[in-house]
């Protein structure tokens, strides 16, 4: 699939989503945040760059345009980016959004603590707590892959003598304003028109 291979030079794609492709939206998912955020800025600075060098010319000449330096396929085309709001059930693995929640932790337990010992999975972006539930933690990592390596591994594990149960946590929770933020995640969705 060429838009698979195009993105894929931000870093490994997990899914490609095309079911509004006909409408000019391909939803990408990448397995790591960083991959996402790259993509997203590469795609939105080519855009504004065609969009200047359009304007530059027309301001100049009445002409048709020269063409524009490619860097990319997307070039030919006008296309922009944006995170989106995943839907779980799009594709395979989709409740795994890079984050997981760490249940039964002793009150005791440091945030410190909770990210040395996670950290040895891969990159961990933020970890976060509950105020009003001192036993649970949330642990994002950057990569997808290393939330599901983490949940595997350590799940039943005890931490400070206590076993810990660890699930993938919904982005937001219950909160529809943290969704409606602009906290990216794995994805990006390109829109692609004619």
């Amino acid at each position: 699939m060429a838009i698979r291979r195009e993105l894929e030079v931000f870093g490994q794609v997990r899914w490609v989503q095309m079911e509004r492709a006909c409408d000019g939206i391909v939803t990408v998912h990448f397995y790591d945040l960083r991959h996402a955020e790259k993509a997203l800025t590469e795609i939105r600075e080519q855009y504004m760059q065609r969009q200047a060098h359009l304007r530059s010319h027309y301001a100049a000449s009445s002409g048709p345009p020269d063409p524009f330096p490619s860097r990319s396929v997307f070039t030919s085309s006008d296309v922009w980016a944006q995170f989106v709001i995943p839907v779980h059930s799009a594709f395979p693995d989709g409740h795994n959004q890079g984050t997981i929640v760490i249940f039964n932790l002793d009150s005791a337990v440091t945030t410190s603590t909770v990210k040395q010992t996670f950290q040895a999975f891969g990159a961990v972006k933020e970890l976060r707590e509950t105020p009003s539930k001192k036993h649970q933690k949330f642990v994002e990592f950057f990569d997808v892959r290393d939330a599901a390596k983490a949940l595997k591994e350590m799940s039943g594990k005890e931490i400070h003598g206590k076993p810990i149960v660890i699930e993938f946590s919904r982005p937001g929770g219950n909160s529809w304003k943290k969704l409606n933020s602009l906290t990216p995640h794995h994805y990006s969705s390109c829109r692609l028109s004619p």
